[in-house]
């Protein structure tokens, strides 16, 4: 492959040399076409945000996901996390799940659905377990930190709800005609 690379280009550097020692010019190239300026009428993008634009990512409130790390059993990892929660002063439902990973619930079943997550969030580097106790947010920010400064784990993150985030464009109302 690399002998046909170096035949094509010495073709290419040469035919113009042989050309120019024959007294032969070679045949000029075409330009290229200039466009023509198209007028559009689309408003400016500030106007008109896309609908695929994302929105903040929804997360089941309390539960963090935990794959364990290379050769670590599911056993190994419901005791690792436990240990890193304790030290945490947090307490939680710990259980192996069947897909093989660990399912960490740190709120109770009677919390809403659904909350939103923000990535940008980091936990303080002090703080009070009052305020773990009250905020569930903050108890999963300090919670996955910790699990992830721990290096036991291959994977650390909120369990996220699925959505598409994608919200269809609104359908005009249907007119009903009236019947003779």
């Amino acid at each position: 492959m690399g002998q046909r690379r170096w035949n094509l280009a010495v073709l290419a550097f040469c035919l113009p040399l042989t050309l120019g020692a024959c007294g032969q010019e070679a045949p000029p190239r075409p330009a290229p076409p200039v466009a023509a300026p198209v007028a559009t009428s689309a408003p400016p993008r500030e106007e008109n945000p896309s609908p695929l634009t994302p929105g903040p990512a929804l997360i089941a409130p309390g539960q963090i996901l935990v794959r364990p790390g290379d050769g670590q059993s599911l056993d190994d990892a419901v005791a690792a996390a436990r240990d890193v929660l304790a030290r945490l002063g947090v307490t939680g439902k710990i259980e192996a799940r069947p897909d093989g990973l660990v399912l960490i619930e740190l709120a109770p079943a009677a919390s809403s659905a659904t909350m939103e997550w923000d990535e940008a969030g980091r936990c303080p580097r002090i703080v009070s377990q009052a305020a773990l106790e009250r905020d569930i947010a903050l108890a999963m920010r300090c919670a996955i930190a910790r699990l992830e400064a721990s290096r036991r784990f291959a994977a650390v993150e909120p369990n996220y709800a699925a959505a598409s985030g994608f919200v269809p464009p609104p359908r005009p109302a249907l007119q009903q005609q009236a019947a003779p």
